[in-house]
């Protein structure tokens, strides 16, 4: 759940985009107004501790969405339309460079989050409001989940007026493991309709040019390979699955 709580501040809302011009004497920077989040993640697993620091910047439309980690050691970057999206993602540890990726676009991406939650809570049950506090500055309320997950949401006012991105923000979040293990990200500072530079959204120019990256057409995937090796043995693909269960249909039907 706390993975789709931190997600769920990403995705959901529209408005219209704002441009700002701004001249220097180096170069026009385009900006275009959205929401700065910083945050600080910790994470202590088999007892090593690991602690991030993040930048979320976000669109008041809700089209441009990046996540900076320790000033850009990682990034990800979200080009959204209401039906498709880009993912463009960098990470200086892994050696990989830049790589885009198809995404979810904003409708897509709130349905597949509600079915996230309804199976969350067909395994785990309804979580459990305990109360309100304030976080970064902004009142949020608190919610629980059996095994260990707590969080607090901030919610934009009047909903029906006020379209901007994000219309709520997860400022907290905590999911407890044995042996004193735990993962929680806390907000730091929230600023709306701060100038954002148009650079914090886009991704070297050559790599907007490149082709979407897909897997299933890596042919040193290992996966991919066991694939058609039993394809080949068998004559029945087993990586194959055209059949829609039933729960995957009702938690598609979103009201």
């Amino acid at each position: 759940m706390g993975c789709a709580s931190i997600f769920k501040h990403l995705v959901v809302g529209l408005c219209t985009v704002v441009v700002c011009y701004q001249t220097t004497n180096v170069a026009l920077a385009y900006q275009r107004a959205g929401t700065l989040i910083n945050s600080k993640s910790t994470t202590r697993i088999l007892g090593k501790t690991v602690v991030e620091t993040h930048q979320t910047f976000i669109s008041n439309d809700g089209t441009r969405i990046a996540r900076y980690t320790n000033g850009g050691q990682k990034i990800e970057i979200n080009h959204l339309t209401k039906h498709s999206g880009v993912q463009y993602i960098y990470d200086a540890t892994d050696g990989n460079g830049w790589l885009k990726l198809e995404t979810p676009g904003i409708d897509s991406g709130i349905q597949a989050l509600t079915m996230f939650d309804r199976k969350v809570q067909q395994s785990r049950g309804n979580s459990t409001y305990v109360g309100e506090s304030r976080v970064a500055g902004l009142i949020c309320k608190k919610y629980t989940f059996t095994g260990g997950f707590s969080w607090c949401t901030w919610q934009r006012e009047n909903l029906k007026r006020d379209k901007r991105m994000p219309v709520s923000i997860t400022l907290s979040s905590r999911w407890d493991l044995p042996k004193g293990d735990f993962s929680e990200e806390i907000v730091q500072s929230v600023q709306f309709d701060t100038a954002i530079d148009e650079r914090k959204f886009s991704p070297p120019a050559e790599v907007m040019k490149r082709p979407v990256f897909d897997p299933t057409n890596e042919k040193n995937n290992p996966t991919n390979a066991w694939c058609k090796a039993e394809t080949k043995k068998t004559g029945v693909n087993p990586c194959e699955d055209d059949q829609v269960g039933e729960d995957d249909e009702e938690a598609w039907d979103v009201e």
